[in-house]
């Protein structure tokens, strides 16, 4: 049977491979992330979400602040139906297109123009920028919860999110209320939630959908000076640049997604069932979170060899790939 499994595996990854080839980010070697830097403020009030979204290197950043949280179900609403439309879908992956051929004034621009505007279903953009959805992450982030809890003997107050591309992810993580106790009656926010991008077009969307927030009220801008004495809320930051740069928050770290469908792959495990995510991403990863961190990442697993236990794997829904698989690991 895992002879049957890995040879389905191959030929599966052969067709990822094939695909990301035609489709991947021209990047550098870290080219797929750029990790937050530490530049955001604390919290202000009760309730409260500070969103900074820095641009070249996290050098600059601009907060927002809200004064509530939101059920699961109106999150949903408000990422889904305000800040993330349905009409606004093909932008979105035009944007996530521009970005993939590198149509930023760099190199690729000139393969960018020529592949022109694409419907959203265009086939070109099989395996670039797609949604991961919101269930499934929810899913995901409730298991990888408990494996920290049992390993730490604490909640996780710290969300990393890698490739965070145009934030929706992101924000949704942080306006959603979560629940724990015994009745599942007590509000949970996260203290923090970072999202990393490399890509300049991607990031400057979040940062468009961060001013949408502002006109639906959702977020209120917040100046300096300004009073940081408040301590439940969830502070936000977005940050664009190489993952090379900004290791420190790796560190900080309690869960870390990874939307790795597509990320470059050694080898095929059989104990995991998975194909194995390249040293580049598995050594990196290791030498910056510290001991207990969970990883989640999607249809490739961190090489156990770099200081990681798998742990447990979730079949979740995504439309956009036929579904996928969460492989959740820690750090030791």
């Amino acid at each position: 049977m895992k002879a049957i499994i890995f040879g389905l595996t191959v030929l599966y990854n052969l067709f990822l491979g094939a695909e990301a080839a035609l489709h991947h980010h021209t990047r550098s070697r870290f080219g797929f992330i750029g990790v937050a830097g530490n530049h955001c403020h604390s919290p202000t009030k009760e309730k409260t979400v500070h969103l900074c979204m820095s641009s070249e290197y996290c050098l600059q950043s601009i907060s927002f602040i809200t004064t509530k949280s939101w059920s699961p179900d109106n999150s949903r609403d408000i990422i889904l139906d305000k800040l993330y439309p349905p009409s606004e879908y093909n932008d979105r992956m035009n944007v996530g297109r521009d970005a993939q051929f590198g149509n930023q004034g760099g190199r690729g621009s000139v393969l960018a123009s020529s592949v022109g505007s694409m419907d959203a279903n265009d086939p070109r953009l099989s395996l670039t920028y797609h949604e991961f959805p919101l269930n499934s992450m929810d899913q995901l982030i409730s298991l990888a919860s408990l494996e920290f809890k049992l390993e730490n003997g604490r909640e996780p107050a710290v969300l990393v999110d890698l490739g965070s591309g145009c934030g929706r992810l992101v924000f949704y993580s942080a306006v959603r209320s979560r629940e724990r106790g015994e009745n599942n009656n007590e509000e949970w926010p996260w203290k923090e939630v970072h999202g990393v991008e490399i890509s300049s077009l991607l990031h400057s969307y979040a940062e468009k959908v961060a001013e949408r927030g502002v006109g639906f009220d959702y977020f209120q801008k917040a100046y300096d000076g300004e009073s940081m004495n408040g301590d439940s809320g969830t502070m936000i930051c977005l940050h664009q640049g190489p993952a090379n740069q900004y290791v420190h928050v790796f560190n900080k770290a309690d869960i870390i997604f990874c939307y790795s469908t597509v990320f470059s792959t050694d080898d095929f495990d059989q104990n995991i069932g998975a194909m194995i995510l390249s040293k580049e991403w598995s050594q990196m990863l290791s030498n910056a979170c510290k001991r207990g961190t969970v990883v989640i990442t999607t249809d490739r697993a961190l090489n156990p060899s770099d200081g990681w236990e798998f742990k447990q794997s979730l079949e979740v829904e995504n439309k956009s790939l036929m579904g996928s698989v969460g492989y959740i690991s820690v750090k030791i």
